[in-house]
C-alpha cells in the first residue's frame, strides 16, 4: 500500500510537472521575440520537444514503479501453506524431535506486474528436502550446529542468467527457531533473507 501511494504521488508529481511545463513554455512563448517571429513549422517543431521531454518523464515514472513491483510479496508465516506430500523429499526432518531447532523457509508471492513465481527446490546442507511453490513453507527440525540452507530456482527459471544454488550458512542451537524468506529482486534475482530468530520456551 505505501509502495502504491508513492508511485501515486510519482504520477501526480509528473502531472504537476507536466502543467507546470505547459504553461511555462506559453508564458515564454508570450514574452520571447523569437517566437513572435517563428513561422508555424518551427511552433510545431517546439511542442514536439516538449512532449518527448514529458513522454521521458513519464517513462522514468512508470519504470520507477515497475521496479517497485516486479519483485514480489512477503507471505505472512502463519498464512503459508504447506507443501503437497509428494514435494516434501526429507519427511523425516518435518517430524518434532527433543534436542533439536525448527528452520521454517517460506517462499514469496509474486506482484502485480509479476505474479507468478517460480518454484524453489530447497536443500539443508546439499540435500534435498522440499520443493516449494508460491506462498508456500516448510517447517524442519534440525539437530543442533552450523547448517548450510540451499535453493535452486525450479521450472522455466533454471535458463535464467540469475539462477543457481543460493546458500546462507547458520549455527542453529537447541529450542532455537530460524524463518528464511525466500524472495525475488526488482531485477528478477532470488535472495535468501532470515526474517527472525528467537529462543522458544523449553517448557
Amino acid at each position: 500500500t505505501v509502495f502504491k501511494l508513492l508511485c501515486y504521488n510519482g504520477f501526480q508529481n509528473l502531472l504537476d510537472t507536466a502543467e507546470s511545463f505547459h504553461w511555462n513554455s506559453l508564458d515564454f512563448a508570450r514574452h520571447s521575440k523569437i517566437s513572435s517571429n517563428t513561422t508555424g513549422k518551427e511552433r510545431k517543431m517546439v511542442h514536439k520537444i516538449k512532449y518527448v521531454i514529458l513522454s521521458l518523464l513519464f517513462s522514468t515514472s512508470l519504470f520507477s514503479c515497475t521496479k517497485v513491483y516486479f519483485g514480489s510479496n512477503e507471505v505472512k508465516t502463519n498464512l503459508a501453506k504447506p507443501p503437497e506430500s509428494k514435494r516434501i523429499y526429507a519427511p523425516e526432518l518435518t517430524k518434532a524431535k527433543e534436542k533439536t531447532g525448527i528452520v521454517v523457509v517460506k517462499l514469496d508471492k509474486g506482484t502485480i506486474l509479476a505474479p507468478l513465481i517460480c518454484p524453489q527446490e530447497i536443500l539443508v546442507d546439499l540435500k534435498p528436502v522440499a520443493k516449494l511453490y508460491s506462498g508456500e513453507k516448510i517447517i524442519l527440525y534440525l539437530p543442533p550446529g552450523t547448517h548450510n540452507l540451499q535453493t535452486i530456482p525450479q521450472s522455466v527459471c533454471k535458463a535464467l542468467p540469475s539462477a543457481g544454488l543460493l546458500t546462507t550458512t547458520f549455527n542453529l542451537k537447541e529450542n532455537e527457531k530460524y524463518i528464511f524468506r525466500i524472495k525475488r529482486g526488482y531485477e528478477g534475482a532470488f535472495y535468501i533473507t532470515l526474517e527472525s530468530k528467537e529462543k522458544l520456551n523449553n517448557n
